[in-house]
């Protein structure tokens, strides 16, 4: 009786004490899952009333913060995730007109952000140098009504402050500018030592589609000098050209392009614009892709960056366009092989003097194959088959389907063919051969003494003129 009440007791006090689990089970032929609960629904959920963010069968669904750890439970907050970092501003032209001295000039553009869950964002702002004339004159920055730089935002409404400073609205900014009054400077980095850049505004916490407004300011003084303050902008292209005549000029006739062309660069697209300031430097890295169908051959490009005012200057302005030729070269293989011939070789003239006078050896290299390839070869002259010099070929490049004068090698520089005296008295053969090329061009010449032969024959002709005058001078 003892022991049966003994157990009652610990079966009375399990009861008690212990407090019931529950899970939810679901099996199968292949599966067993044991858990302690299955979310039924979850998502974002809006009408024009209301907009509700849930997850239903979630055992205590949330968000929870403490000591720095953040940890939201339930599967509506995977569409937080869904939202990635995006950052733009609608206008980069910042166009403040004529200025007026005392009055102040404002323009103004707007920033959009996005940032994924769980973090938040800092945007931070600089200037390359202040707003300037080339002569290096400047409009300084703002020190506002009462003291500001470029970290510290005051008021500034009082017309005969001067300079050129922003201001920031919005709820990112509301820190850092109490109302649409207060202005601060830009960092500039061309100061001595450089300014670093500082935060204007930022959230801790996710954002998307945050929107901030900025104003630019500027007031000049009466003392301001008269000009067009500015900075350059540079637009990049690439524009595909053609080979024209025979001594390696080129035409832009406004083909296609064929190929893909994009830059690196994460601030740049192709055919924008940046601005460059004096003294500044980019580097643009350019990105070719060639279309999968595009049949083999060579084409030909050039890399354009351009210089152009951000605003109409009557005054004269030089500016720039640089160019970066590109070769393009698209095959099955490495290697090509030279398909280039020698067409009209000839020498001229083709009676040359012994002691005066150069002859000039000519010839087109003619490339008939979808590659580009070099001028490899020489010129031998030759008196009764036997060598007696022998003339280098400049290297040249003959691009695909074109023709190119030939010149010969000196001193690592291309000139005439030419054949100079002296040269003894007889016929000539001038063979022109090409590397990996059985063909060769062959001319002959003939030199001869013509010049001594004139002036002997001029002597001849004087010496009988006397004897033949001077009789009949005797008789008168």
């Amino acid at each position: 009786m003892i022991k049966i009440f003994f157990f009652l007791v610990l079966g009375t006090l399990y009861s008690v004490l212990t407090t019931p689990v529950f899970s939810q089970h679901f099996s199968s032929d292949n599966y067993v899952i044991d858990w302690g609960n299955f979310n039924i629904t979850s998502g974002n959920k809006t009408s024009g009333n209301y907009k509700l963010s849930d997850t239903v069968g979630q055992i205590a669904p949330g968000t929870y913060q403490k000591s720095g750890v953040l940890l939201k439970s339930g599967f509506q907050y995977i569409y937080d995730t869904f939202i990635t970092f995006a950052f733009s501003i609608d206008n980069l032209d910042i166009n403040f007109g004529i200025l007026t001295p005392g009055i102040a000039s404002t323009a103004v553009n707007t920033v959009t952000i996005s940032t994924p869950s769980g973090h938040g964002y800092q945007i931070s702002s600089q200037e390359s140098r202040p707003l300037s004339l080339e002569s290096g004159i400047t409009i300084p920055d703002t020190v506002c009504d009462n003291p500001c730089n470029e970290s510290t935002s005051n008021i500034w409404v009082n017309s005969s402050t001067y300079g050129f400073g922003f201001n920031a609205s919005g709820i990112g900014a509301s820190s850092y500018f109490a109302d649409n009054t207060y202005f601060r400077q830009f960092a500039n980095v061309a100061a001595s030592p450089a300014e670093t850049p500082q935060i204007f505004m930022s959230e801790s916490s996710p954002v998307e589609n945050r929107q901030s407004t900025i104003t630019y300011k500027v007031n000049i003084s009466p003392a301001q000098s008269a000009g067009i303050y500015h900075n350059f902008i540079v637009p990049t292209s690439v524009e595909r050209w053609l080979p024209q005549g025979f001594d390696g000029g080129l035409s832009y006739p406004g083909l296609p392009l064929d190929l893909n062309f994009s830059l690196t660069n994460s601030d740049l697209r192709l055919g924008s614009s940046f601005v460059l300031n004096p003294n500044q430097s980019r580097q643009l890295v350019l990105k070719i892709s060639s279309p999968a169908a595009l049949s083999p051959k060579d084409l030909y490009f050039t890399f354009f960056v351009n210089q152009q005012l951000t605003v109409a200057d009557s005054n004269t302005t030089n500016l720039v366009r640089l160019g970066s030729h590109l070769l393009v070269s698209v095959s099955n293989s490495e290697s090509v092989p030279s398909k280039i011939t020698v067409s009209n070789f000839s020498f001229s003239p083709l009676i040359h003097d012994t002691f005066f006078g150069f002859g000039t050896f000519t010839g087109l290299a003619d490339n008939q194959s979808d590659f580009f390839s070099k001028i490899e070869g020489t010129i031998t002259i030759s008196k009764n088959n036997s060598p007696l010099l022998q003339m280098e070929l400049f290297p040249n490049n003959v691009l695909s389907h074109h023709q190119r004068t030939i010149s010969c090698l000196n001193n690592s520089k291309p000139v005439s063919c030419r054949l100079g005296p002296p040269l003894w008295p007889g016929f000539y053969q001038a063979s022109l051969s090409l590397k990996n090329s059985k063909e060769i061009s062959t001319i002959n010449f003939l030199v001869l003494p013509y010049s001594l032969i004139v002036i002997f024959l001029l002597i001849f002709l004087s010496y009988h003129l006397i004897r033949y005058i001077k009789p009949h001078l005797a008789r008168h």
